[in-house]
């Protein structure tokens, strides 16, 4: 079961660990951040923002700059997402974007899921493609 690294490390643990992993090319699991970090962390690795609901869910309104995969999609296998680049899964409020981050860490793609699911966020939402 992944852990969620504590905020005070948070930033230690990247930069000794993941960025290291990322570099080498190594298969790893996914690891967990809180969901108000998910753009600063999307910017910092020049991550895609994953957003796993379903795909009304996702008009209704989500994370700027999120793209919609659903996770059903996800555990079919029915999605094209780019290998060289820094995942960040979420969904609605938190078990589906951990499923999908594991399924997609499992397939060799770096994973970071935020924990909260988007009913935690504080940012402003778009309902834009």
């Amino acid at each position: 079961m992944p852990h969620v690294l504590m905020e005070e490390t948070y930033d230690e643990y990247i930069g000794i660990h993941i960025a290291g992993t990322f570099a080498r090319g190594e298969m790893m699991r996914f690891h967990n951040i809180p969901v108000r970090d998910i753009m600063q962390e999307a910017v910092r690795y020049g991550g895609v923002i994953v957003d796993v609901r379903t795909e009304e869910e996702f008009l209704r309104g989500h994370i700027p700059m999120a793209v919609n995969v659903p996770l059903s999609d996800i555990q079919y296998g029915n999605y094209n997402l780019p290998k060289n680049k820094v995942l960040l899964t979420y969904c609605q409020y938190g078990g589906g974007s951990a499923l999908a981050a594991r399924l997609l860490s499992q397939a060799g793609y770096k994973v970071i899921n935020t924990v909260g699911g988007i009913v935690q966020y504080k940012g402003a939402l778009t309902k834009n493609r």
